[in-house]
């Protein structure tokens, strides 16, 4: 995928959500786009690292950076203590008419992580996308394993949390169908 393909699919990524209702701050794209990439397979080719607030990836932070730079995404500020949210510009809609076939390859993969993904606040996010590195990581270990994993990235999260983050993120796994391409 070249980079105004990717560029195509990220704002198309950010238009939905924030149609969908989403915040769409960084992390919102950061999560998101991790999931796009590691369960459902679009080719983003981002490196994600387990990082504070879960998967991040430095390259996603300055390709959105030299997005705004080139006029597709721009900043919206929200109130203290909020930070801002990311919008499409009228750019990246004319980027977008010229990647339509991009654009209907991914649709699927899109629909689903707005339909699944868009309305989850930053936690939520933080906690769905650990559980999927977890797994990533080992997919034979056990839920307990992987559960003791999680908890042991994420000292501050409760156990009923972690297994609810487990719990979602294997649910995710399993509705993902003909995406996933592990066991």
């Amino acid at each position: 995928m070249n980079e105004l393909q990717r560029s195509a699919i990220l704002t198309e990524l950010v238009e939905r959500l924030r149609e969908g209702g989403s915040w769409c701050g960084e992390t919102h794209i950061q999560k998101t786009t991790y999931f796009l990439q590691e369960l459902l397979k679009v080719p983003t080719e981002f490196e994600f690292i387990l990082y504070k607030h879960g998967p991040f990836s430095f390259a996603l932070r300055d390709e959105l950076s030299e997005m705004r730079a080139d006029g597709l995404i721009e900043l919206e500020p929200r109130e203290y203590p909020y930070g801002p949210s990311l919008n499409a510009t009228t750019d990246s809609k004319e980027l977008r008419e010229h990647f339509t076939k991009t654009l209907d390859k991914y649709r699927q993969q899109l629909d689903f992580v707005i339909r699944e993904l868009g309305e989850k606040g930053v936690s939520e996010l933080e906690q769905l996308s650990t559980a999927l590195f977890v797994y990533l990581e080992n997919p034979a270990r056990d839920r307990n394993s992987q559960i003791e994993r999680l908890l042991k990235l994420k000292p501050h999260l409760s156990r009923a949390v972690a297994e609810i983050a487990w719990d979602g993120a294997t649910g995710l796994i399993q509705r993902s169908g003909d995406f996933l391409s592990i066991s």
